[in-house]
């Protein structure tokens, strides 16, 4: 009894630390913007797009080799790659080499309406495929840089 009668006045004369609110969280990435994702794949691709995806975001099939530019150890690494789909928020390919998961890559793509788009991605999955020799890359779009549209 004599313990509880201390609690209690230790917590009277202690004064309570007071509660942190968590930090907030980190700002999303935004998403490539409709007009330029259509300028990327094109009209008829977003109109065929998968009918029963359910992500955020709609992953536009998009065949085709991208030169990647990987940002690995001290330098860079370019490497070659077939792009399986792509969304305005990510980018899934078929990669020669392991991309280990968090690192950085950039690439370009032409615009349909002239000119190019570079998308830096970082990758955040990484998978050997059962034929061998080859990576499923599944890539988070960080930034994007819109090149003006080429004179004709």
């Amino acid at each position: 009894m004599f313990m509880d009668v201390m609690m209690s006045l230790l917590k009277l004369v202690r004064p309570k630390k007071p509660k942190v609110a968590p930090p907030p969280p980190p700002p999303s990435r935004p998403p490539l913007p409709g007009k330029l994702f259509a300028e990327l794949v094109g009209l008829d691709a977003m109109r065929t797009r998968r009918i029963d995806d359910r992500r955020r975001r709609p992953r536009i099939d998009r065949n085709g080799t991208v030169k990647i530019v990987a940002m690995m150890g001290p330098g860079t690494r370019t490497i070659k790659a077939e792009v399986r789909d792509l969304s305005a928020e990510g980018i899934s390919l078929d990669s020669p080499e392991l991309l280990p998961i968090g690192t950085n890559f950039q690439t370009t793509l032409p615009r349909v309406t002239g000119g190019s788009v570079v998308l830096t991605y970082a990758v955040r999955r990484s998978e050997p495929q059962p034929a061998g020799n080859r990576y499923l890359v599944g890539a988070e779009l960080l930034n994007y840089i819109v090149d003006a549209p080429s004179e004709n």
